[in-house]
């Protein structure tokens, strides 16, 4: 047996280590237990398993598998005619018009009101850090590994690192991005798109630059302006007030905890925003309050567990290879909450959470968490997510205060000095009115993006106007939904796909599926999915989906990665329309999670805490 297992290690040093592609593992299994076994091992007797090309990873068909065989290799892109609009520069409007460049689209103009590319990322506050790990946000078709490349020159074939990224390393990503595919000719920045309105069947729109007003006509219109346009204010800050007001800002205008100095603080709402400014306040500030509403925040997870991003916990495995499946979640999540009080060195404690959390050594702020998750019954399956701990150690290392829901000036505390909104955005598209479209009010219509398919095509429209990056996940990242929406949209625009009457039904179905499923969020979140569910409707609309089964009995090390790893973009390009050798190579050098940590029974880990004694 231990001969077996080294024959398998030296395999996979052998095929996995290679620039090629992990191509039979039985194979390898077979060919190493002969050789263990004393065999004589010739290429003559191996050519009925793999050819020497094989197992260097060249393929003499342009592909190496049945499904990439199925997949138009050809490099010839064929030019099309058709004018296309993009509204925003931010990651979403750079991926769309990656995607139509590639294509075949070259008639593009992409207007960005800022000087920058990036859209909210690039005017964030200083010290901002991203909520999801650079294995999930980068895109599909620019991976780690050939960012890495352009970056440092040369390629590196060791595992990636699986880090957050602070959002001025992840603009570079992107200004990077653009340059790899020289997406700069079609970016008019400083332009402001003002009105649009459709005409027959195109598009009029006015944009303004350097108060000069520009009216073109497009065959299509891509809006990506995104989730962060117009500041969401509460009520109550507009209305009259006997005492002289402190001063309100919202978290958009946040630029440097350094302008709190010395101020009371007083921070309305507690999503991902509010609590990264809440600790960056109170380093700073003399006194802060937290305000949040009745509901709570979203479920709070740490950006990372046990030294790993906590999104690797993104992949299609998790459900499988953790104790803790959904049908079990909140029963099980009960029983931690009560072993919690038990303290943290009680072995049913220890038990539960080297399963449930991963580490047996839970801290300070891990109790904290599973405290205010039980407090506010949140699950990770019915809220959006508050993927850190920041306001946590904010109130247990820096004394901030939480306090309850502020719905009038006489609510605010009288001391304070400074109250931050951090209240998220309004849903605001001011370029239509209700003539922009003959046969649909698309001002109000766009407020809501469970009305659109997938939440990017307005079935009453047809597919000349697309909305991409309007698909927020509760755990996840906007931008590989944007890729993908946009992989979807590029394949209407060619004629490659078409909208059916059976996509509305689709519509209607994923609707109720969202606002059931995120039934305490989903009348004020429109645009929160499912992000698995999401990263796989596309891909069965583009005809992406990785080929599990193959990879399973012919390429482990992929199969592993996608079945374990996060899930990225890069899992969308090993096969199917935009397939690409790079993807293929990017997703063997996915980290993967350590399971080991974690029994593999539900059933042992409770018999073993105990709590069938009780």
């Amino acid at each position: 047996m231990s001969s077996l297992k080294e024959g398998i290690r030296k395999a996979d040093d052998l095929w996995f280590g290679r620039n090629g592609f992990v191509q039979d593992r039985v194979a390898a299994v077979s060919l190493f237990d002969k050789l263990l076994a004393g065999e004589d091992i010739s290429p003559k007797s191996t050519s009925n398993n793999l050819s020497q090309k094989d197992m260097i990873g060249e393929c003499t068909t342009g592909s190496c598998c049945q499904y990439r065989r199925n997949t138009n290799c050809s490099s010839t892109v064929q030019q099309q005619d058709k004018s296309i609009c993009i509204i925003g520069a931010g990651p979403s409007g750079l991926i769309s018009l990656n995607e139509l460049q590639q294509h075949g689209f070259n008639k593009l103009v992409c207007y960005e009101s800022s000087n920058d590319v990036g859209g909210a990322f690039a005017n964030a506050y200083n010290g901002a850090v991203m909520t999801s790990s650079n294995l999930l946000t980068v895109f599909g078709s620019y991976p780690i590994s050939e960012y890495m490349k352009d970056k440092n020159g040369i390629e590196c074939s060791k595992e990636h690192k699986a880090e957050m990224w602070s959002v001025k390393e992840y603009c570079s990503y992107l200004q990077s991005f653009v340059a790899r595919f020289n997406l700069d000719q079609y970016i008019q920045k400083n332009t402001e798109v003002v009105y649009v309105r459709a005409i027959g069947d195109k598009w009029e729109v006015h944009s303004s630059s350097n108060n000069r007003r520009t009216v073109e006509v497009f065959d299509a219109i891509c809006v990506c302006s995104g989730l962060h346009q117009t500041p969401n204010i509460p009520l109550w800050c507009g209305e009259e007030h006997t005492t002289t007001k402190p001063k309100v800002i919202h978290s958009s205008q946040f630029t440097d905890s350094n302008m709190l100095k010395g101020l009371n603080v007083l921070i309305i709402g507690l999503g991902e925003s509010g609590s990264d400014i809440s600790l960056l306040a109170s380093k700073h500030a003399k006194s802060v309050k937290i305000s949040i509403r009745e509901r709570g925040s979203g479920y709070v997870l740490s950006r990372y567990t046990c030294d790993e991003v906590a999104d690797l916990n993104t992949s299609r495995g998790f459900g499988r290879n953790n104790v803790w499946g959904r049908s079990e979640f909140r029963a099980n999540a009960e029983l931690l909450h009560k072993a919690s009080r038990d303290g943290n060195g009680s072995t049913q404690l220890q038990e539960l959470a080297r399963c449930f959390i991963g580490t047996d050594d839970l801290s300070q702020l891990d109790l904290m968490a599973v405290e205010w998750n039980e407090k506010y019954q949140n699950l990770p399956y019915n809220r959006f997510g508050t993927k850190n701990y920041s306001f946590l150690e904010a109130i247990n290392s820096y004394g901030a205060e939480c306090i309850s829901s502020i719905n009038s000036w006489n609510d605010v505390p009288s001391d304070t000095d400074i109250i931050i909104c951090c209240t998220g955005y309004k849903s605001s598209f001011p370029f239509f009115d209700e003539e922009s479209h003959p046969d649909v009010n698309l001002r109000e219509n766009s407020v809501n993006h469970r009305l659109r398919y997938k939440h990017v095509i307005d079935l009453n429209v047809g597919s000349s106007l697309a909305f991409i990056g309007y698909c927020r996940p509760a755990f996840g990242a906007v931008p590989p939904l944007s890729e993908m929406a946009a992989r979807y949209w590029a394949l209407l625009l060619v004629d490659k796909r078409s909208v059916s009457a059976r996509d509305e039904s689709m519509l209607i179905a994923d609707r109720a599926y969202e606002e059931r499923l995120f039934a305490r969020d989903a009348t004020r979140v429109t645009s929160l999915v499912q992000y698995h569910r999401s990263m796989d409707g596309f891909a069965r609309l583009i005809g992406c989906m990785p080929p599990l089964e193959d990879l399973k009995l012919n390429h482990h090390c992929e199969y592993l990665r996608a079945m374990h790893s996060s899930l990225s973009g890069v899992q969308y390009r090993i096969s199917g329309d935009g397939w690409s050798e790079e993807a293929w190579k990017d997703l063997r050098q996915h980290p993967l999670p350590r399971y080991s940590r974690q029994p593999k029974s539900a059933f042992r880990v409770k018999l073993k805490a105990g709590l069938f004694n009780k």
